[in-house]
C-alpha cells in the first residue's frame, strides 16, 4: 500500500507478513503430504500463491475421501 509512491508499511511488517505467508504455505504442503502419505519432495509447490495451495488441499482430501469410500 502507498501514498504517492511511499510504501504505508514498514520493512520488518513485510518480514513478518512474508514469513507468515510462508508458514501458513508450510502448513499446507505438510497436510498435502500427510493426506498423499508421502515424503517426496514437494516444496516446488511453495511455488504456488496460497490462494492456489487452499484449493488444491480440498481437491486433494475430496478425492481421497471419494476413494475410501468406493474402497468400502
Amino acid at each position: 500500500m502507498s501514498i504517492f509512491g511511499r510504501s504505508l508499511i514498514r520493512t520488518d511488517e513485510k518480514k513478518f507478513n512474508h514469513e507468515n505467508n510462508m508458514m501458513k504455505k508450510t502448513e499446507l504442503l505438510e497436510i498435502i503430504k500427510k493426506i498423499l502419505k508421502t515424503d517426496t519432495d514437494l516444496d516446488f509447490l511453495l511455488k504456488l500463491p496460497e490462494s492456489d495451495l487452499e484449493p488444491l488441499v480440498v481437491c486433494i482430501r475430496e478425492r481421497c475421501d471419494q476413494l475410501s469410500i468406493k474402497q468400502q
